[in-house]
């Protein structure tokens, strides 16, 4: 065989690994020989790479087996182990493969969070066909604990003790990664190891080595003796002679048998003698010791060795991350062990590591780059914000596929989803969920309660165990449920025991209206002490209460109630009682609140309300003992429920109500039997004395009897309605009356017990009729059943039925009655002259028949005065004479006046009752006009009832001329008097006032008003009694500003006198010409609005002129001269009555330029035009007019002179003078050199104009 066909075969047989250059080749035709190819078929590396050429073709064919034969798998479970076909674009394969063919790169790390698919991703690279060359091999490391072995100080010194201990951790977990590197490979492939392995021998292959070895050793004979076979030979010919020939053949045979078998026992002892069970060398078993000495240096020849034979390119490392220990030890180790078998010069291959491990097993990222050459990042493909849409996926496929059905959505999976992140575990879910919904086949389960169960199952395995042993978490979160309901009834029943003896408290209440317990209280303290001559009265804070409006006024019981309440003599402190001393006799000041707010509301109404709240605590407490724990949690929260033990999973999805009470149906398979299993959990509880529910459903009762001795009907525990059925049903009459016993003791559970009892099962009646024969008393126990039992109202009219037994009643048994919704149902008509006998007896007063039942009984009721004046009562009889009671809500005053029978007669009889207990409790009525008024205007009836009355009726069109005057201020308090003027002047003349409370009235309906004209009523009032009321609103100083604007022009009249006024009103009355213009009105207005008297003058200023002398204007001359509304022809007769002197410039030049000849006054002249206050302009045009109208002219050069600004040079000796062109007009110029002053004038170049005196000229 030349060299070519030789490489040629090393490279086939080595499964293409060889790495060949051009200085390879070379070394190849030196170096190669069949020397070194025996060697190495001796070795056994040719057989093992046969193998791998094996190993290769048998995964080819597999995967032409996938591409051409479609394999159909079962798609319902999904397997947890790693895929291989995790990478579909080939990303990380590709970066895979670089790092491995990459010679520089040695450990490589693949990194990722649990369940994001390391192992898949590895499995996958290594399943391609190209790359199986890489041959890997796997080593997974368990989860180690270091603690376990490593234990520091408090000082975090470690002793002699813990570095053993620490040595012995390292030791074994090198022993780990070498038992599994060297225990994977055949023993044949790794003949030189040191380590035997205990295998199956073959008894085919040992019979052969026996044969074999016997063979060997004849040959072995024969060589040493060549004449044995001769000599033998020629024995055995010579003994037969002698003995029978047979004989000797069997004896041969015999022999060669028994050396057979020596031989095979030989050979069997001698391979199997020196094995171990798992790690034994040779004369000695590896052992840690205390020594330091570390495993991988110590076997380092066998794991060189061991790379040498098996040519295994990748060690795949996983699982290292569950090692709690020191990081840093283990990669230096496994660092060191890969640079030393890729320095070997025996391993003709390179050695890459690969480790599988989680992102957050390094605390920094110094040790992540230090240890690897080339990391390979995983993203996880679930997380706890996507896993609810792959969790839905598989789901929504299996029900498509029809693999599974289940009764949830997709709400209910993104609700759960925010616990789960592994998308492992996303699939254990799914798998066991299939698996526990198909065994336990039921389709009414809940499937929300079964995954989440299984969910609980695979996030807490440890606890999931407790639960199934009836413990843990779980377990006790409902035991707290179970205490937490006790202790809310418990809470519950107190509040009705409160209840219960405040209504005792009401029942017995002696007094009958609030006026009564005013009158109790003060005739209490009223005589104390010897001063009986002076006046007392009650002090609330600061406010001083007189006797008698504390006794007759409708004094708010909040006002009692916030006070600091005194009582003593008026003006002298003679008595002064603080107020423990004034109700001392009732106890307490709240004791008398309580009482007073029992009455205001009616003994009747406020037992009434009282047993209406009982009741509804006896429903509460029926809907909390049914409340399943998500309702409680959210109804009462979670304290006490849930402790400090508690995990978040836990109260997730017992808040969610995804775990419920029925749990225990979800954990585990029941067998049936005897007994059911909510058979058993009832035994069980009655034995253990634990109290289930009162309809705890029960099965198999005659089993469940044979299950329960005698002191078990003893205990609370033993009460079931199933139960009490099954016995009463079978007549088992000495149980009953054991469970009687029990229900005999005085307690809400136990009457609780009795009434659902009655009122859901047909044996009830049977039941009663023991419980009465066995019970201590009869109608007690028969009124704790209160409510719409009807074995009570049908024991209610046996009582009736026989007078004699009404004294053993007590004030229950009449309140029953009184508060009977349908008694006449019950009542046959020849029963109603004994029982209308029987209820005068008792003095029934019937609150509450809701229908009609027997007409005859009402009638008599009716006619007998048997019932209160309530909305019921009422109604139902109003209905029996034909009234439709629709209207009733809204106009019952109004149905009530108009019958004409005893009802109308006992209503206004006793209409305070009625008031009380029906009218009242309407907030809003519609009664007519006409019912309305006859009821006000009955004196009799106290007047806060009538007053009551206006404020509770929408009717809110009264007229004053219908009511009586003490109604009056109500009706307009209350908004409920006609809007019109007649009514106001009605109230005004009755009154002789204008009260504050009509203001008040107009100003809230003053849109209304203002529509409206006063002077319609002058058909009934007179114009002067129109003009008071007028005068009485203007100058009313309650009358707000908003109001008086927009009334007062509806009066269509001016104030003929002013009275004390605002100056807002006053100005507001000037601005709108409201005014009758007289001197009485001017002084007042130049008095209190001077500002305004000027405005004044102007709306009346032909009456001012027409009568000027009568008015005294100094102080506005100025101002009105100056006002151009008024005419010049006015002015000029106004300045005919003033001080002309006494005006402004401004006033007189404005009355000049306005054409009121003024310039004939010398002084004004002066005064003016020597003001340098006044503009120039001005002044020019002035002494432009007075110089048109002087003769005189040195009287003008004197005018001239007074303007000065150059004006004083003019008409003198100077040449000229200077004027600028802002000072002076070419008119001016012009009447200077017409009338002489100059001669002539002409423009200058410094803006000004040069006036040339006619003096110089000459």
């Amino acid at each position: 065989m030349n060299v070519r066909y030789t490489r040629l075969f090393c490279f086939l047989f080595l499964g293409g690994k060889m790495k060949y250059n051009d200085k390879q080749n070379s070394k190849i035709h030196k170096k190669w020989s069949i020397k070194k190819l025996l060697e190495t078929i001796s070795n056994g590396i040719i057989i093992k790479k046969i193998e791998q050429c094996i190993l290769v073709f048998v995964s080819f064919i597999k995967a032409l087996k996938g591409i051409f034969i479609n394999q159909k798998h079962d798609e319902t479970y999904v397997s947890l182990a790693p895929t291989k076909n995790a990478d579909k674009d080939g990303v990380y394969c590709d970066a895979l493969k670089y790092a491995i063919d990459n010679t520089e790169i040695k450990n490589i790390a693949i990194t990722g969070n649990y369940g994001s698919g390391k192992s898949s991703v590895i499995k996958t690279f290594f399943e391609k066909m190209e790359n199986k060359k890489y041959n890997p091999i796997y080593v997974s490391l368990a989860a180690f604990n270091k603690n376990d072995y490593i234990k520091h100080t408090v000082e975090g010194e470690e002793t002699v003790k813990e570095i053993q201990n620490k040595n012995e951790f390292y030791h074994t977990l090198e022993k780990s990664i070498l038992q599994q590197l060297l225990y994977q490979a055949n023993e044949r492939n790794v003949p030189l190891s040191r380590f035997k392995r205990i295998s199956k021998h073959s008894k085919i292959l040992l019979n052969i080595e026996t044969i074999s070895v016997i063979f060997a050793i004849i040959i072995l004979l024969c060589i040493i003796f060549p004449n044995i076979i001769e000599g033998f030979i020629n024995n055995y010919n010579s003994i037969i002679v002698k003995i029978p020939k047979r004989l000797i053949d069997f004896l041969i045979c015999v022999f060669l048998v028994v050396v057979y078998y020596v031989s095979y026992k030989i050979l069997f002892y001698l391979s199997t003698k020196f094995n171990i069970s798992k790690f034994k060398i040779k004369d000695a078993e590896v052992e840690i010791d205390d020594k330091p000495e570390s495993i991988f240096n110590k076997y380092l020849d066998e794991i060189i060795y061991f790379f040498q034979v098996m040519n295994h390119s990748v060690v795949v490392i996983e699982d290292l991350d569950r090692y709690e220990g020191d990081a840093s030890f283990i990669f230096q180790k496994l660092r060191e062990l890969n640079t030393l078998i890729n320095s070997s010069s025996q391993i003709k291959y390179e050695v890459n590591f690969i480790f599988a491990i989680r992102d957050d097993f390094f605390n920094n990222y110094e040790e992540r780059t230090k240890f690897f050459d080339y990391i390979i990042p995983i993203i996880p493909i679930s997380s706890n914000v996507n896993s609810n849409e792959i969790m839905w996926k598989r789901l929504e496929h299996l029900r498509n596929a029809e693999k599974i059905n289940y009764k949830f959505d997709k709400n209910f999976i993104d609700d759960i989803s925010i616990m789960i992140e592994d998308k492992r575990l996303i699939d254990n879910i799914i798998n066991e969920f299939i698996i526990y919904k198909s065994k336990f086949n039921n389709e009414h389960m809940d499937d929300k309660q079964l995954f989440s169960i299984i969910m609980y199952k695979n996030i807490c395995p440890k606890s999931y165990a407790e639960l199934q042993k009836n413990s843990g978490n779980i377990v006790e979160i409902f035991k707290n449920k179970k205490e937490k309901v006790q202790n809310i009834i418990k809470g519950i029943r107190e509040q009705q025991k409160i209840l219960n003896d405040e209504k005792e408290k009401v029942i017995k209440e002696c007094l009958n209206s609030v006026k009564e317990l005013k009158l109790a209280l003060v005739s209490s303290i009223y005589n104390y002490g010897n001063y009986n001559s002076y006046e007392r009265e009650f002090k609330f804070d600061n406010e001083h209460v007189s006797i008698d409006t504390f006794i007759n006024s409708n004094i708010d019981i909040g006002k009692i109630s916030k006070s600091n309440i005194k009582f003593g003599t008026v003006s002298y402190s003679y008595i002064r009682l603080d107020e423990n001393e004034v109700f001392k006799i009732f106890g307490n000041k709240s004791i008398f609140i309580n009482r007073w707010e029992t009455l205001e509301k009616g003994k009747e109404l406020k037992v009434k309300e009282v047993q209406k709240k009982i009741e509804e605590l006896d429903k509460k407490i029926k809907i909390i003992n049914n409340l399943t724990i998500k309702e409680l949690i959210k109804d009462y929260g979670s304290e006490s429920i849930f402790d400090k033990n508690t995990k978040n999973i836990e109260k997730f999805l017992i808040t969610k109500g995804y775990i419920t009470e029925e749990y225990k149906d979800y954990i585990t398979l029941f067998v049936p039997g005897n007994l059911t299993k909510d058979d058993n959990d009832f035994v069980f509880a009655v034995k253990t004395g634990e109290i289930l529910p009162y309809q705890y459903m029960l099965n198999n009762l005659e089993n469940i009897l044979k299950k329960l001795n005698e002191s078990d009907f003893e205990t609370t525990a033993i009460l079931n309605f199933d139960l009490l059925d099954y016995l009463i049903s079978n007549d088992n009459i000495e149980k009953v009356l054991k469970l009687v016993h029990i229900l005999d003791k005085d307690s809400e559970e136990n009457l609780q017990f009795i009434d659902e009892f009655i009122e859901k099962y047909k044996s009830s009646s049977k039941f009663i009729t023991i419980l009465i024969e066995n019970s201590s008393n009869l109608w007690k126990k028969i009124y704790k059943r209160i409510g719409n039992k009807e074995y009570v109202d049908k024991w209610v009219v046996q009582f009736l039925l026989d007078k004699n037994s009404l004294e053993y009643v007590d004030e229950n048994f009449v309140e029953y009655i009184n508060k009977h919704p349908n008694l006449d149902k019950y009542i046959k008509d020849e029963q109603i002259e004994v029982i209308i006998s029987s209820l005068k007896i008792l003095n029934i007063k019937m609150s509450n028949i809701q229908e009609i039942n027997n007409k005859n009984f009402l009638e008599q009721i009716l006619i007998n005065n048997l019932y209160k004046l309530n909305d019921i009562m009422l109604k139902l009889f109003l209905k029996m004479n034909g009234n439709n009671i629709e209207e009733f809500e809204e106009k019952n005053l109004t149905m009530i006046m108009n019958c004409k029978n005893e009802l109308k007669e006992y209503v206004l009889e006793n209409f305070e009752e009625y008031f009380n207990f029906c009218y009242l409790l309407h907030k809003s009525n519609k009664d007519e006009e006409r019912a309305i008024i006859t009821i006000l205007n009955n004196e009799e009836l106290e007047l806060d009832i009538r007053k009551q009355i206006i404020e509770n009726e929408d009717f809110n069109e009264y007229k004053v001329e219908d009511l009586n005057i003490d109604l009056i201020d109500t009706i307009v308090d209350k908004d409920k008097i006609k809007i019109s003027y007649f009514n106001i002047l009605e109230i005004m003349v009755r009154k002789e006032d204008l009260p504050v409370n009509i203001i008040n009235h107009i100003s809230r309906n003053i849109d209304k008003y203002e529509r409206l004209n006063i002077n319609e009523c002058e058909e009934i009032y007179s114009k002067e009694t129109i003009e008071l009321f007028a005068n009485r609103y203007i100058f009313n100083n309650d009358v707000i500003f908003d109001d008086f604007k927009i009334l007062v022009k509806t009066f269509n009249l001016k104030v003929h006198k002013i009275e004390v006024i605002t100056i807002t009103k006053l100005e507001y009355l000037i601005d709108n010409n409201l005014i009758e213009f007289n001197v009485d009105n001017f002084n007042y207005i130049k008095i209190n609005a001077l500002q305004k008297l000027v405005e004044f003058i102007i709306y009346n200023i032909d009456n001012f002129i027409e009568n000027i002398e009568e008015y005294e204007i100094l102080g506005i001359e100025n101002e009105l001269l100056s006002n151009v509304k008024i005419s010049k022809e006015y002015k000029t007769k106004i300045i005919e009555n003033v001080d002309i002197e006494g005006l402004t410039n401004t006033t007189i030049i404005k009355l000049i330029f306005e054409g009121i000849n003024l310039i004939d006054n010398e002084n004004i002249n002066k005064r003016i035009l020597e003001d340098d206050n006044v503009e120039i302009n001005d002044r020019l045009k002035i002494l432009k007019v007075v110089l048109k109208n002087v003769e005189n002219k040195d009287k003008g050069t004197e005018y001239i002179h007074l303007l000065q600004r150059g004006y004083e040079d003019i008409n003198t000796s100077k040449n000229a003078c200077s004027i600028k062109c802002d000072e002076i007009d070419i008119e001016l110029c012009n009447i200077l050199k017409t009338q002489e002053y100059i001669s002539s004038y002409k423009k200058g170049k410094r803006n000004n104009i040069i006036l040339y005196n006619k003096i110089n000229r000459k």
